[in-house]
């Protein structure tokens, strides 16, 4: 079972609509009123809240971040690093590292996944891979051409999206990349975080008052 399933949040409703209940584990009574939840009825029954999480067992063809160090629910914390790959159409994620450019099996298990831009489309899975692959062969991402500030992670994948661009097309910026794709993923990955970590620290359940739009 991946983490993304373990750590999963849910919502409910109990005794007024005013009040979300958020918990990992169905509490025996309501946070809000105090009365047994057995065999009752609910305003709205327990529904998951979506998780800007996935695993790389479940994607392909993508953008993918997750924390340089431990993972996003548990340990990350605003402003720490972040490690960037891509992940092929069978679930291997390229990242640049100390150790050079490298395909990883696992430890990708907790991702954030950024929408690549349409102009990135490629017309099939083979090509996605054909890229990555020569990339790979080039021997121009060695661990000898690694530098934590001027050639990193974010350097290769960038790299690659240029690469698969129409020729036409201006290539992509790091900040403009930042501001325009990653930074919208990660605020809404922010959201969830600072949620589970309160009912983390409400000992499974965290009550809070419906966000009217």
């Amino acid at each position: 079972m991946s983490e993304v399933t373990e750590d999963a949040v849910l919502c409910m409703q109990h005794c007024t609509n005013q009040m979300n209940i958020f918990f990992t584990k169905f509490p025996e009574t309501c946070p809000v009123c105090g009365k047994t939840l057995k065999s009752c009825t609910l305003i709205i029954p327990p529904f998951r809240v979506p998780s800007p999480f996935v695993s790389q067992n479940n994607v392909s063809c993508l953008f993918m971040v997750k924390p340089t160090k431990g993972s996003f629910l548990r340990d990350y914390n605003s402003g720490e690093n972040l490690h960037v790959g891509i992940a092929a159409s069978n679930g291997l994620v390229y990242n640049f590292d100390e150790l050079g450019l490298h395909a990883d099996r696992a430890d990708w298990e907790q991702c954030i996944v950024v929408s690549a831009p349409n102009d990135t489309h490629v017309s099939s899975s083979e090509q996605w891979d054909s890229k990555l692959q020569q990339m790979y062969s080039s021997g121009l991402w060695t661990s000898k051409e690694y530098d934590e500030h001027n050639n990193n992670c974010y350097d290769f994948a960038l790299s690659f999206l240029n690469q698969i661009l129409p020729a036409n097309l201006e290539p992509f910026q790091k900040q403009d990349f930042c501001k325009d794709f990653i930074a919208p993923s990660t605020t809404k990955a922010a959201y969830y975080i600072d949620l589970y970590r309160r009912v983390q620290q409400g000992s499974g359940v965290s009550v809070e008052r419906c966000r009217h739009r």
